[in-house]
């Protein structure tokens, strides 16, 4: 997507710290700043507008915050490394003329039995199996870090003899020094780097905030990442690729940068395989990008967010196969699919807003699904309780849809999926206020409506029902148009284009 797609509220926002960038290329520590990232943006942003101020109080808190913070990071840093040697997984280095695989993996789903990157790249392993292509995995872990499920995971993969090499494994105890000076000098740089900018940019008392917002220790990992790459390009050889998952994230511009910085020379294919709403900044590809910090190539998910940058082309829609493997639907009954947010404060007026549509209509069943990237405890909840009919539920996202008419939900890529498989999708959303909205505009109205409350919502739903009824071939042609544009089959043949696997 372009950046006229950015909303007016958040455009500012980024148009100033685009304008900031070309002044931020000195110092590889300013790779690491979610800043220069714009991860957050839309959360600070969100603040401010509520009356948030950068005033003393919060600077203080903030500061003090970032290095009880690092002192924490730096102490599970090093139990995990410890944790690392003691299961003894290793990858066996140099790793030269093999493939690169940049990507989050989900350590509680490894655990549970799940193939690794089955959650971010699926598909992609058996193709390059299929191939006979090596591959190593350079793995960012997420969800689940007890120290427990950690070393759990870390033999698991010995045993499994599993091509993963992780920062635990290349960076030393003597690089603890160099992680801990460079963790205690970023406040300090980023502080006098601000002061400049203010000399020579549009800094307003917005992007003030932001910039302390963000002053909260999450450059912690980018500066792990980074170190960890300056070692890792000593073990590669020219023209070797690397695949990796592409948000404009630290994490991926630090790797980028201490290649770029090297002699050696791969060509990165930067993965947007997936859907994003347009208040995500951080995905953009910014004119005014450091260049280290770019992939050679941008796939993205579909069409639909193509981009006049050059380095855009469509790739395979690696996580959303199951779309293309069973019909649409076209049967609508009252069953009606709950699909929670990564985000509490709208999962809380989602259920807020069942729980009242429940008590008026009571013959309504509701199965309720949570987001893939959290755990959620129904427990926690005191709307669940107001509920009549309803069932928590861990099944596959298409074991569900054929089987529930309405699907309801606010912030979560798996409205567009349900739209694209055909089921009529109602965002739940506070009122004047939809944030993180994925659903396409043009089929608002013909596959999704919008609901502030219970009236709304009922007036969706009798509107979506007289179009399943009455406009039917329209409908279907709407639902093949998003099936054809946000999303691209991931065929064999596709994988193997889009990465060029066929060129030696």
């Amino acid at each position: 997507m372009n950046y006229s797609s950015i909303p007016k509220s958040h455009y500012e926002i980024f148009k100033s710290i685009s304008n900031t960038l070309s002044h931020s290329k000195g110092s590889w520590l300013l790779s690491t700043s979610c800043f220069f990232s714009k991860v957050g943006a839309h959360d600070a942003n969100s603040k401010f507008e509520n009356g948030f101020r950068p005033n003393w109080k919060f600077k203080t808190i903030q500061i003090c915050k970032y290095y009880i913070v690092t002192i924490k990071n730096l102490i599970f840093f090093v139990l995990f490394k410890v944790l690392h040697s003691l299961a003894r997984q290793k990858t066996k280095l140099p790793i030269k003329d093999k493939i690169l695989i940049d990507s989050y993996v989900v350590i509680e789903n490894l655990l549970r039995g799940q193939k690794i990157l089955s959650d971010y790249m699926p598909n992609l392993i058996p193709v390059l199996d299929k191939e006979k292509l090596d591959y190593v995995i350079l793995p960012r872990l997420y969800r689940g870090k007890s120290v427990f499920s950690v070393f759990r995971l870390f033999r698991q993969w010995r045993e499994s003899k599993e091509n993963v090499l992780t920062e635990y494994q290349l960076i030393s105890f003597i690089d603890f020094f160099c992680i801990l000076c460079a963790a205690l000098v970023y406040p300090i740089l980023m502080y006098y780097h601000f002061l400049f900018l203010k000399r020579h940019c549009s800094i307003d008392l917005r992007l003030e905030y932001f910039f302390w917002f963000d002053l909260n220790g999450s450059n912690f990992n980018g500066i792990v990442r980074y170190i960890f790459s300056k070692k890792l390009v000593k073990y590669l050889n020219n023209g070797m690729k690397i695949i990796q998952w592409y948000e404009g994230q630290i994490y991926e511009k630090c790797l980028n940068r201490a290649i770029r910085e090297s002699d050696k020379f791969l060509t990165i294919y930067g993965c947007q395989l997936f859907i994003f709403p347009p208040e995500l900044l951080n995905v953009y590809i910014d004119k005014n990008e450091f260049k280290h910090h770019l992939p050679d190539v941008v796939l993205v998910n579909g069409t639909y967010f193509l981009d006049k940058n050059p380095l855009f082309k469509v790739g395979p829609a690696l996580r959303y196969s199951r779309l293309y493997e069973s019909d649409s639907v076209r049967i609508v009954n009252q069953d009606h699919l709950v699909l929670l947010s990564y985000f509490s404060n709208n999962n809380n007026f989602i259920l807020n807003l069942i729980s009242k549509i429940s008590i008026q209509q009571k013959e309504i069943s509701w199965a309720i699904k949570a987001h893939p990237s959290c755990h959620f405890d129904p427990s926690n909840n005191h709307h669940i309780g107001s509920l009549n009919n309803f069932e928590i539920t861990d099944k596959n996202l298409y074991e569900l849809l054929p089987k529930h008419g309405f699907v309801i939900g606010s912030a979560s890529g798996s409205l567009v999926e349900a739209i694209a498989f055909g089921n009529p999708v109602i965002l739940a959303a506070e009122k004047n206020f939809i944030e993180y909205n994925y659903l396409p505009d043009f089929c608002k109205g013909m596959l999704w409506e919008v609901a502030y409350d219970v009236e709304s919502f009922l007036n969706a739903k009798k509107k979506l029902t007289v179009v399943m009824e009455e406009y039917r071939e329209l409908r279907m042609e709407l639902v093949q148009r998003v099936k054809r544009e946000l999303f691209n089959n991931p065929t064999e043949a596709q994988i193997i284009n889009s990465f060029e696997l066929n060129m030696k």
